[in-house]
């Protein structure tokens, strides 16, 4: 039963418990829940951001060296695809962002040819789509820091805001606490 195996290692994980074990449990049968669980750091991503403070990559739980020239401009349109939401972003609207001094034809070559090394970087094909014009980063592949941060602090403010008691108090308290240690600084 895949559904409660995947609840059942959500709790887990993030309880801290067998973390090492729910990560294979997840990994090998390919377990994701239906909403992406971002706030879960300890999920074992295929893929893994930070933007927040520094930027670095993780693959498969392996650090990616983002020193050389070749992969600059692949992990430039990474950060502005970031920067710009992740979501549904306008392809020509990203070309003219990351190049815009080239025509049209020029930019959507630098994209498509810039896409191409980043999927190869990343490892997982199906992590950006690409649908009618715009591009989007698949959140089942990829968790970023910042979109993490955002969705904790906007869960410890619903929280707060329908608190009624000590312990909801305290539970918007523990998710302010979890965000404002993923904060390592800006954007």
């Amino acid at each position: 039963r895949p559904d409660a195996m995947t609840r059942l290692c959500l709790k887990a994980l993030e309880a801290h418990i067998e973390v090492d074990y729910g990560q294979h449990l997840i990994r090998c049968r390919k377990l994701m829940p239906e909403f992406p669980p971002l706030q879960i750091e300890k999920f074992p991503w295929p893929l893994k951001v930070f933007t927040l403070g520094r930027f670095s990559l993780i693959v498969d739980g392996k650090p990616i060296s983002l020193a050389g020239k070749a992969q600059e401009k692949p992990l430039l349109l990474l950060k502005a695809i970031i920067l710009l939401g992740g979501r549904e972003i306008n392809i020509n609207r990203l070309s003219d962002f990351l190049w815009p001094n080239a025509d049209g034809d020029l930019a959507r070559g630098n994209f498509r040819t810039n896409l191409h090394r980043l999927r190869k970087i990343l490892g997982y094909y199906d992590a950006i789509c690409m649908n009618s014009g715009s591009i989007t980063l698949d959140p089942a592949y990829l968790w970023v820091d910042a979109w993490a941060f955002e969705r904790i602090l906007s869960a410890a403010d619903e929280i707060r805001q329908s608190a009624e008691n000590e312990k909801a108090v305290q539970k918007a308290s523990d998710f302010t606490q979890k965000a404002i240690d993923l904060y390592k600084g800006p954007l």
